[in-house]
């Protein structure tokens, strides 16, 4: 919802001018050190006069509950903050900061765009936030990360039974078999590629941040940045076993190529060809991911962020030492 519907809506549900709302909202941000958007600040100021212009709700959720698709609001403990970087796009220059945040349940990363960067000045380590109007979305190694909504913001809350910075669960990828996966969890395991589905899937998304863009009539947009001129991405997925259970794993972009021994020019030059040259099958890797569930065909997914081969000579040496007599 824009700034001037927001305003406008307060203004016919109360008795207050629009020069009065807009003073409100921008005292609103002041007082929380304009760690909000206008429109964030405009929310709170409704709501704080009795009115709910919420158009989706909104759940608290913990760190490891988060998901694609829904809105929510989190209460969390700022871990790291990065300073911005500027970033040359097709279609101009692009900004983007990241933050580390967590809870008692783990640790997530969470980004920010163009003008929410300012942001990024007034938050420190140790700081305890609360983001609301917040939502999950994949970046482009297929991890989940936090975005804050046009009508979303972040305020400074006291942190009342949040952990301290260092007492912050870690959601990085634990060793583990495949039997033990559970969705929402990361892992790192060493497993074999037991079958490979040999169906080139490419697809469209946006050249600055790799989200997938939709196409209407001709033209591809991203919900970020609007309309632009994409750049081709694909997706590989198949089955992998440790012996103590096997799960499909899925690879998006450089991680694919890397998986099947390429990279993403190669990937590109190949389209139509692409598996004529691979030979992953039988073959072990070591493979780091997040666990989710698909909802269409009920299942779990490995979604793997990082892939590396295995040194066999060093895998015999290992053993090898494992055996010699002390």
């Amino acid at each position: 919802m824009s700034l001037e519907i927001l305003i406008d809506r307060i203004v016919k549900s109360t008795k207050h001018s629009q020069e009065d709302v807009e003073e409100l909202i921008l005292k609103k941000q002041q007082e929380l050190t304009n760690l909000v958007s206008k429109e964030g600040a405009a929310y709170i100021v409704a709501k704080e006069l009795g009115l709910d212009l919420v158009e989706r709700k909104r759940v608290e959720v913990k760190v490891k509950d988060i998901a694609a698709g829904r809105a929510f609001t989190l209460h969390v403990r700022v871990i790291r903050v990065f300073p911005a970087k500027e970033y040359d796009g097709k279609t101009g220059k692009f900004k983007v900061g990241n933050v580390i945040l967590g809870d008692e349940s783990g640790s997530a990363r969470m980004s920010l765009w163009n003008e929410q960067t300012e942001v990024l000045d007034k938050l420190e380590p140790g700081m305890a936030i609360e983001i609301f109007g917040g939502y999950a979305k994949e970046n482009n190694r297929g991890e989940l990360e936090v975005r804050v909504g046009k009508s979303g913001g972040i305020k400074k809350i006291e942190g009342v039974g949040l952990p301290e910075v260092g007492e912050v669960a870690s959601t990085g990828p634990k060793k583990t078999c495949v039997a033990d996966f559970s969705p929402g969890g990361s892992y790192r395991v060493k497993a074999m590629v037991a079958q490979l589905f040999e169906n080139e899937k490419y697809y469209e998304v946006c050249p600055k941040c790799g989200s997938r863009t939709k196409e209407e009539d001709g033209k591809f947009n991203c919900k970020d940045h609007g309309e632009v001129k994409p750049t081709f991405s694909i997706v590989v997925s198949g089955v992998i076993d440790d012996g103590s259970g096997n799960t499909r794993g899925v690879f998006f972009r450089e991680v694919a190529a890397k998986f099947l021994g390429m990279d993403m020019d190669q990937v590109l030059e190949r389209r139509g060809k692409l598996f004529e040259c691979v030979d992953v099958l039988g073959k072990e890797f070591i493979f780091e991911g997040r666990v989710r569930q698909n909802q269409m065909f009920n299942r779990n997914e490995f979604i793997v962020s990082k892939v590396e081969e295995i040194d066999t000579e060093k895998e015999v040496e290992k053993l090898i030492k494992g055996f010699a007599p002390e």
